[in-house]
Parts: C-alpha cells; structure tokens; sequence
C-alpha cells in the first residue's frame, strides 16, 4: 500500500501524542509499518517544512527537532510538487467554494495540496483533520463536473 502522510498525522506520531486522535495516528501508523507487504510512505516538502517550522530553536527543543527530522529520514519519500498539482488545488479549491464550502477559512494550502496530491497519484492520505470527509464528497461531485465540461 502507499500512503502520503499529513502533518497533524506526523506530528501525533512522532510526538507521541496520549490524545484520543493521536493514538489513533499512533496505532494506525504500528498497523501499516507492522504489515506483512512493506508500505510506501510519501510525504511532501511543504509538510517536512510544517513539521519542522513550529519546533522552537531552543536547547531544550533540539532533541525534538532531531527526532522529526530522523522520521522524514528513515520513513518518507518525499514528492515533488508541480504547477499541474497546485493548479488543481487552486480549481478544486474554487469549485468547493462556489459550491458553499470555504476551504480558505477550514484548511491549508499544505493540507488541500496534499488532499489533491493523494488524488492524483493514488495514495492513501493518513491524516486527522476532520473535513477529509468533507473534502471528499466535494471531490466526487468536482470530479463529475469536469467529466461533463470534457
């Protein structure tokens, strides 16, 4: 299986996170790297960057910044963006808000990036953000619509 893994999902995990969300992402990440066929985990740099950027540059936050850097190191391959993936992002982002949902003011560019991004390249996005199930009926009736303007 191949998975793109999202910052809050990353974040959980490395930080060892005792909420109820971040021991799902806990267990959930213990099931696919447990798993009899080796999964492919990808991430992008836009995420790495996340990650790391909210980690304070003090002494005692150092041995937190290594850890997350030696996770993107040892588990993620990490993807390249390009126009074509920021450009859907941008049309998919439009499409949502003519149809009354404001990704603008509920989620990211990182976040509606690596939504498309799971699309496009067939990947299982593992995240904790809620309006994943959102973004997903919105992605169904988007992708019927350019199917129709083809």
């Amino acid at each position: 299986m191949n998975y793109l893994l999202d910052t809050n999902f990353i974040i959980n995990v490395v930080e060892n996170k005792n909420t109820d969300r971040g021991i799902e992402c806990k267990d959930m990440f213990s099931n696919i790297v447990k798993a009899p066929e080796a999964p492919s985990l990808f991430s992008t740099e836009l995420v790495r960057v996340e990650c790391l950027r909210t980690i304070p540059r003090t002494p005692e936050k150092k041995k937190k910044f290594t850890m997350m850097s030696q996770f993107f190191i040892d588990n993620v391959a990490v993807l390249e963006l390009n126009r074509e993936i920021y450009d859907k992002a941008i049309d998919f982002s439009r499409y949502c808000g003519a149809n009354g949902y404001n990704l603008s003011l509920r989620n990211g560019i990182v976040d509606l990036t690596n939504f498309i991004i799971s699309k496009e390249k067939k990947l299982i996005l593992l995240c904790s953000d809620i309006d994943n199930e959102i973004l997903e009926s919105h992605w169904r009736s988007y992708k019927s619509s350019i199917e129709i303007e083809l």
